[in-house]
């Protein structure tokens, strides 16, 4: 397996107070990965998060894609997505919602390392049966770690202390270098730390606690 060097990760947030721009699909097409019609395509480039609802289509509806390919006017391919074989038709409200580069900013981190979780149990043990337990209703998708370095002058910095304040849900993309695609996920921004030592660079630590798994985008 040939592995790959993460020199050129980039990572990106959604802003505080984002609002994407709007679009309405015409048609939403049956194969891997999904191809959306769009009239109007002008201010769409490739790589840009886009969140889709209201299409009808159980597989895209209420999760985040990247845009791949764009024809002109035309249609863009999200990248990531899987309705091959779907018998689902448009529905009446479709909404694409593309995150330009207004809404999103980049984070220049120093580590980031994702962790899955493991679904909680309740204890319901008895002492006919002490093993017994039953799936806990909080299910969390997952934990991002992230630290950086305090620097007030630099906008990312700024976002962060502003996303770890208002405790509000954010898109968080990571790109992968050589073509190795995106993990997109959810969540938010959890207390901060920070690391202030006598000699040495002020530093800061987070987690993101995600709202959605983190899934790894890939043209196939």
């Amino acid at each position: 397996m040939k592995g790959s060097s993460a020199k050129g990760v980039e990572i990106f947030m959604s802003v505080a107070g984002a609002t994407p721009l709007s679009l309405v699909p015409t048609a939403i097409s049956a194969s891997n990965p999904a191809v959306a019609s769009i009239p109007d395509t002008s201010t769409l480039i490739p790589g840009q998060a886009v969140a889709v609802s209201g299409t009808g289509f159980s597989e895209i509806d209420g999760r985040t894609f990247i845009i791949g390919t764009i024809v002109e006017d035309e249609s863009i391919v999200l990248v990531g997505s899987d309705t091959e074989g779907s018998t689902e038709t448009l529905g009446a409200s479709p909404l694409l919602n593309v995150y330009e580069a207004a809404q999103v900013q980049q984070l220049c981190l120093a580590s980031l390392a994702i962790s899955s979780e493991v679904p909680a149990t309740i204890s319901t043990a008895t002492y006919c049966d002490p093993s017994s337990s039953i799936p806990s209703a909080a299910v969390q998708a997952g934990t991002i770690a992230l630290t950086g370095w305090i620097d007030p002058t630099c906008a990312d910095y700024q976002q962060i202390i502003l996303a770890e304040d208002d405790g509000l849900n954010r898109i968080f993309y990571i790109v992968l270098p050589n073509n190795m695609g995106t993990i997109m996920t959810g969540g938010e921004i959890s207390t901060l730390a920070y690391d202030i030592p006598i000699d040495g660079a002020l530093g800061f630590s987070t987690t993101l606690v995600c709202s959605t798994k983190p899934v790894h985008l890939f043209t196939t």
